[in-house]
């Protein structure tokens, strides 16, 4: 720009959702995310999710995001003091934890009230301002899943939704629709080479699915982790933008198809902390070198190393959690819940 500043231009892929709901979901999410809770989103200085403009697509126009992406400064990581180490997972924690304190009523996305015709005010638990609330409602979900193909053009339930179960039974009702309406027998290599799968077999487990589905909710618990919230859909090392020097987060960004759903579905450890190994769910257990580490080979000790690294890295990022952030805790101690499985799973049959 004429005044030395940088900045980005955004369309959305067309691959990622419907691109009117897509852009104006997203611009709403990220008002909502830098106004309202305060988490440092990149401001927004244009946008139109209606083509009908002189750019004839929809569009966001931000500033470039001060610092750099952590995953530029991760090769060094091992090389951090350990007070920024923990100083890092820390930011990210409390970045969640502000996230987690605002419970919400319904499912969907968080949109501009003018942007969806007829609709209610956003309603929050605990409430926030009144004239905070005014702007924004709740509308579709964006999940490309539920737009691919023939889908874009059917009437399924993408949201919003009451309740946990209701989001639950949605899932395997619209495949239901779109199997009656579009589907074909198909060859399922997993299951045979020679005789297709018929759409009557599908439509069986998706009816087997739904008598499940009352169970597929885990109890409710005190410390609520089925009011749906507001996740970062994909948080990894280039959504992270930090400070070099003070190693203080400066942005996060891509908060694309984020969505209010219940916390448990929804949680994880991110995957920048996330161990690609079996983790131990005892916190006073940390993992040690092996007795024989200085007979072995140096490529043997610095895989063990690494692999020792990444498991504190994560078991670090879980006791912060614990301490600072209970309901996300408590969400992820269901996160292997066989009941919470068949939800992510249903969605692409």
């Amino acid at each position: 720009m004429d005044n030395g500043a940088e900045v980005f231009a955004k369309l959305p892929n067309p691959c990622a959702g419907p691109l009117f709901y897509t852009t104006a979901s997203e611009v709403a999410t990220r008002e909502f995310l830098r106004d309202v809770l305060n988490i440092p989103t990149t401001r927004i200085i244009a946008w139109s999710a209606d083509r009908n403009n002189p750019v004839r697509a929809e569009y966001i126009l931000e500033e470039k995001a001060p610092g750099k992406p952590l995953g530029r400064l991760w090769q060094d990581w091992d090389k951090w003091p350990m007070k920024d180490r923990i100083t890092m997972i820390e930011q990210i924690v409390e970045i969640e934890r502000k996230l987690a304190s605002t419970k919400f009523v319904k499912s969907g996305c968080i949109y501009f009230r003018e942007d969806i015709p007829d609709s209610d005010a956003l309603v929050t638990n605990p409430s926030l301002c009144s004239s905070i609330l005014e702007r924004f409602t709740l509308g579709p979900l964006v999940e490309k899943e539920l737009w691919r193909g023939e889908k874009v053009s059917m009437d399924i339930n993408r949201g919003p939704y009451e309740g946990p179960q209701e989001f639950v039974e949605a899932m395997a009702e619209n495949e239901k629709e779109f199997i009656e309406a579009h589907a074909r027998p198909r060859i399922n290599y997993a299951r045979s080479l020679t005789e297709p799968e018929s759409p009557d077999e599908m439509l069986d487990l998706l009816d087997r699915y739904l008598q499940l589905a009352p169970v597929m909710v885990p109890p409710q618990s005190s410390d609520d982790t089925h009011s749906p919230t507001l996740w970062h859909p994909n948080l990894h090392l280039d959504n992270v933008f930090v400070n070099p020097e003070s190693k203080q987060i400066t942005r996060v960004i891509d908060f694309q198809s984020a969505a209010l759903l219940p916390l448990f579905y929804q949680c994880g450890v991110p995957t920048m902390f996330r161990h690609q190994g079996p983790v131990s769910g005892n916190m006073t257990i940390w993992p040690k070198r092996p007795e024989n580490y200085h007979s072995l080979e140096q490529d043997e000790k610095e895989m063990i190393d690494n692999l020792i690294g990444s498991e504190c890295l994560h078991k670090y990022y879980l006791a912060i959690t614990h301490d600072k952030n209970p309901r996300h805790w408590a969400a992820l101690q269901l996160q292997d819940d066989v009941r919470t499985q068949p939800t992510c799973i249903v969605k692409n049959v």
